[in-house]
Order: structure tokens, then C-alpha cells, then sequence
């Protein structure tokens, strides 16, 4: 996460074992607070550090990207945090009851404009671009028959052109690995975006829930028309994605493979809708669900806890 936050706010990174830690965390009393993700494998350190943080009088904010599927994994890591974030808002009060102390913060993903640029597709950009890994949770694997496999198929049979960017060791099966082209990072998406016309999104989480996947904000910041899988998310963060034939979507949600197909040729049909549509998707989160709006809700939430940077900080 650290690439997303670093244009928003001046930050120091404070390794773990760093035998100053204390003379660290005292240069920045008073300057700021104190961020710790969830780790895995559990790190002890980090609860030290926390505590560290706390006896200067340091507010300290918790973060964690793996819910809902992974709650019970990670709950017992927020334990001490003046502010506890989680990406799932259904989870807020079962946080509160475990941490009545504590301040619990709906922390959805979200885009960095620094780095997921709108760029016009390539001259040789295939139809269909996918930017995912593997996971193999009933969600994403019906997100996966709804969506990719259609158009996986139709690229077979040369209806349409398909590229697929994930980690080597990514288990998609080989009918669908078989378009791989690499592997994409944050500092890369932009650019392995502008291969493909329309992006493909399988960002679903367990049903009921809030929590959508980083590909949401990053395809929709490119300015990318995106074909979607369901999600229980998109409405709650306030995504419109039904009406996708009008004027007002920001992109394109389907429940079925024959819905894929419809709006895979509509998108294609209409370049200049499914445009239009991608600047509607990059405006609304440039708008709502970028990483300075994030911190913005974390220091809304530790309120007076925190001090402002004095006039002559950096």
C-alpha cells in the first residue's frame, strides 16, 4: 500500500527491527500518527512498535485489506489501535463490540491519480484485458464462468482478441493462461491497461458484502470501459452499473454469461459510449475513492488525537 499513500502525506518509513525505533517515533511526536497494516504471517513487532507509538502519546491506526474473507485470520492483530480500518463496512460492528475503545473506520480500496493515468488504448490493443489473479473462492470462481470465460472462449474461436496479465504462479487453468503476457504492478497498470479496449473485472468477495477488489478504482481511474461480474460492493460505494445502455453508468455489471456477451458486443459496437463511460467511471472516483479521500476518513476519525504539521514542516 505504501505507493499509494506516499503522494498524499509525508511519511516515514519505520522498519520493524530498527534498534532507534524509539528516537524515531520521538523525532515525529506530535507530527502525525502511527500506520501499521495487518501482517502475515502475525508480526509481534508490530503490536510492540504500536505500543512504542502510544507511550509518546503517537495515535495509532490499524489497516486492513483481507476483509471479509479473511476476519478471523486478522482480528486479533487490531487489538491497541486507536483506529481500526477495515475494507468490509458490514464488519464495523463486530470490531467495535471486540475493541469499544477503539474507532472503527469503513476503509474501502481506492485509486491513486499519481498512478493509474488515463491513456488512450494502444493501435494494436486487443478487445479484452484482464488484470487478475488467481483465487479460487466460490465468488470469484463464478465471477470467472460469468465473465472471463465467455470471452475467453470467443477469443478461442477468434470472435474477439483477449490478453491476460497475473502472477507466474497464478493457477488460472491453461485454456485461459495461455493469453499471459506477464504480470502487472501498481507502477505498471496504467500502461499494461492501454493493451486492451475494455477491462474485464472479477473483483467479487464473499455475497453481502462491501469490500471490492483495488482492480475496481485502478481500471475506472484509467478511464478503462469495464465489463464486471456482480458485486454486493458497487451500490454501496455508490458505483452505478445497471443502466449501462443509458447515459449514467460508470460501468458495465452482469449476472450471467449471456448478459457478458450482450455487453461485451454492445462495448464494442460503441467505442464512443463505452469512451464516454470510462470518463463517467474515472470522474466519479477521482471524485469519491481516491487515497487522499481515504486519509481524509482516518483523520476525521482520530479527530483531536492528532496535532497538525506545524507552518514550517516540511
Amino acid at each position: 500500500m505504501e505507493p499509494f499513500w506516499v503522494p498524499e502525506i509525508p511519511n516515514v518509513r519505520v522498519p520493524l527491527d530498527e534498534p532507534g525505533l524509539t528516537d524515531v517515533l520521538t523525532h515525529w511526536r506530535g507530527r502525525g500518527f502511527a500506520y501499521a497494516m495487518n501482517a502475515h504471517p502475525p508480526d509481534r513487532r508490530i503490536q510492540e512498535a504500536a505500543a512504542v507509538a502510544r507511550d509518546l502519546g503517537i495515535p495509532t491506526v490499524w489497516h486492513t485489506i483481507e476483509d471479509p474473507n479473511h476476519f478471523d485470520g486478522y482480528k486479533a492483530q487490531a487489538a491497541g489501535f486507536d483506529v481500526i480500518c477495515t475494507t468490509a463496512r458490514e464488519l464495523l460492528p463486530r470490531y467495535a463490540a471486540l475493541y469499544p475503545a477503539a474507532t472503527v473506520v469503513w476503509l474501502p480500496l481506492a485509486a491513486q491519480p499519481q498512478l493509474h493515468l488515463a491513456y488512450p488504448p494502444n493501435h494494436d490493443a486487443v478487445d479484452f484485458i484482464l488484470a487478475a489473479n488467481w483465487y479460487a473462492i466460490p465468488e470469484r470462481l463464478e465471477a470467472v464462468r460469468t465473465v472471463v470465460n465467455p470471452i475467453v472462449e470467443g477469443a478461442h474461436h477468434g470472435r474477439w482478441t483477449f490478453a491476460l496479465y497475473a502472477y507466474e504462479a497464478a493457477e488460472w487453468p491453461a485454456w485461459i493462461r495461455h493469453f499471459r503476457r506477464g504480470a502487472s504492478s501498481c507502477y505498471n497498470t496504467a500502461r499494461v491497461y492501454r493493451e486492451g479496449r475494455v477491462v474485464l473485472a472479477v473483483n467479487n468477495q464473499a455475497r453481502a458484502t462491501t469490500m471490492t477488489s483495488m482492480r475496481t478504482f485502478e481500471a475506472l481511474c484509467c478511464a478503462k470501459p469495464m465489463l464486471a461480474s456482480w458485486s454486493d460492493a458497487y451500490k454501496a460505494l455508490g458505483f452505478l452499473c445497471d443502466d449501462w445502455s443509458g447515459s449514467g453508468s460508470h460501468f458495465i455489471s452482469v449476472d450471467s454469461t449471456g448478459q457478458a456477451t450482450v455487453a461485451a458486443e454492445w462495448l464494442l459496437a460503441n467505442p464512443a459510449k463505452a469512451a464516454a463511460m470510462g470518463k463517467r467511471g474515472r470522474r466519479f472516483v477521482l471524485e469519491h475513492h481516491t487515497y487522499r479521500h481515504r486519509l481524509a476518513a482516518i483523520l476525521e476519525a482520530l479527530g483531536s488525537r492528532i496535532s497538525p504539521l506545524p507552518p514550517s514542516a516540511p
